[in-house]
């Protein structure tokens, strides 16, 4: 049976799943952060769909006094390649 008919069925509304969204993206955010850099720009990337050029001056506003920074590959990074 399709989710969707099936929750209609049941009179389940989309207000009834925020906190099972929120809890879900809090646990990809939390397995993102603890994978480290790489983590977070594969999720950012792919998770989230920002683009390099996003990320990268997202994060260059968390820099003291840096205007520059390399930019990102917006290819997902493989395990054995570097940063």
């Amino acid at each position: 049976m399709n989710v969707i008919k099936q929750m209609d069925d049941l009179g389940i509304t989309a207000e009834m799943l925020d906190d099972v969204v929120h809890d879900a993206a809090n646990t990809l955010a939390a397995n993102a952060n603890n994978g480290g850099l790489r983590g977070q720009v594969n999720f950012l990337l792919i998770i989230c769909g920002q683009t390099a050029d996003e990320i990268v001056n997202a994060a260059k506003l968390e820099l003291p006094n840096r205007s520059q920074s390399p930019e990102l590959d917006p290819e997902p990074l493989q395990d054995d390649e570097e940063m």
